[in-house]
């Protein structure tokens, strides 16, 4: 049952492969009992079927039964850390990070030889958050897992930031170029992978570099016009959209794109929170900043909101409240964001290269703010 509903899936038919697999779990449960191992691992391949038909809720329920029913049997098994590692990308899907992160930290110390996938992540997450000295030993973990490749060079590229910061340093000169130089060939290798394109994209217009910065966003713009998916209209709106000067006809575009991409959003889709930003981000650029505000406050509402959401949210915030001339509110969503952003060295340091394009976008648009609430003085008359 398990094959056929893995073949039902693999041709379009979700609805009877979800229904096919949750009999499949009752009847295993049922015959070779709840801790079995084949139940088990149907137990998980359900929930990747909840999770993919949008019902997050019960994905993650059963992530966590499962986990439940392998530490009972065994809490130091082969099957106990792949319970954690399988809840830790599920929560991280979800938004919740940091609790992803003490998943995966479960898992590797129950196994420190298993997934590779799993200490992959777990690096990048614990760099991600400047948690360089928990990130160290499971980087040196990671890099033997992957020696070369795209996935060797990221890890390389980590554990050199987080030996250097560990020590209150910047990696040596040469690691920022050599780390660019291979995200430009990866997206040139791979255009299709437009989470890539906005990562070189991002860090383009941090690094000054407009030209190239537009020349991408052209191409996820054009890209997203015949997609229906909210994600490609997302990214490539988000892309542009951290330019505080835009060009108005690839504004346009943009605009729309951001737009469009809440619009095609399921009310439960786990990115929802992040179409509310890009949207606002889009209204401020349209000169629409009370829009932008009302689609921000949705967004700031939610308790669990992940903080590279809320920081991406406050600063588009504080330029929507300046926009509307409440400036001592925009302060206050200025203060709170300020605390969120730990200091950026100047470019082109890698520590900020290797940041998630979001917080890089929050950083940008922390200085535009800062620039608007604390305009240059006018020169003195002579």
């Amino acid at each position: 049952m398990n094959h056929l509903a893995a073949s039902y899936a693999d041709v379009g038919r979700k609805d009877e492969a979800l229904k096919l697999l949750e009999e499949a779990v009752a009847l295993s449960r049922k015959v070779s009992g709840p801790e079995h191992p084949e139940t088990l691992m149907m137990m998980h391949n359900l929930a990747t079927y909840y999770y993919a038909a949008g019902r997050n809720d019960e994905a993650l329920k059963l992530r966590e039964e499962t986990l439940t029913l392998s530490l009972k049997k065994d809490p130091n098994s082969q099957a106990t850390s792949t319970a954690f590692a399988r809840l830790g990308f599920t929560l991280d899907a979800l938004g919740r990070g940091d609790e992803a992160i003490k998943a995966w930290q479960e898992a590797v110390r129950i196994n420190p030889s298993g997934d590779p996938n799993t200490h992959y992540w777990l690096g990048k997450a614990l760099v991600d958050r400047r948690r360089y000295v928990e990130a160290l030993p499971i980087l040196r973990a990671t890099q033997k897992f992957y020696p070369d490749g795209d996935r060797g060079l990221e890890t390389a590229e980590r554990l050199a930031l987080a030996g250097a910061r560990e020590g209150g340093q910047e990696p040596k000169s040469g690691a920022s170029d050599r780390f660019l130089a291979a995200l430009q060939q990866t997206v040139a290798d791979n255009p299709a992978n437009t989470d890539k394109a906005k990562q070189l994209a991002t860090v383009c217009l941090w690094l000054g570099q407009t030209n190239d910065h537009r020349a991408i966003c052209r191409r996820l713009l054009d890209l997203a016009a015949n997609s229906k998916e909210p994600t490609a209209h997302d990214r490539a709106a988000k892309t542009y959209l951290i330019q505080a000067h835009p060009d108005p006809e690839m504004l346009k575009q943009a605009v729309a794109s951001g737009r469009q991409a809440l619009q095609l959003a399921a009310t439960n889709d786990v990115n929802r929170p992040w179409f509310l930003i890009t949207a606002a981000m889009a209204a401020v650029r349209d000169g629409k900043p009370g829009e932008a505000e009302s689609l921000l406050g949705g967004a700031l509402k939610d308790a669990g909101l992940e903080q590279d959401c809320r920081r991406l949210a406050l600063a588009y915030r504080t330029l929507a409240r300046v926009g509307l001339g409440r400036t001592e509110e925009a302060r206050a969503d200025f203060t709170e964001l300020e605390k969120l952003l730990s200091p950026l060295p100047a470019p082109p340091a890698l520590s900020a290269i290797l940041s998630p394009p979001d917080f890089l976008a929050a950083c940008l648009a922390y200085d535009e703010a800062k620039a608007l609430l604390n305009p240059p003085p006018s020169p003195s008359k002579p």
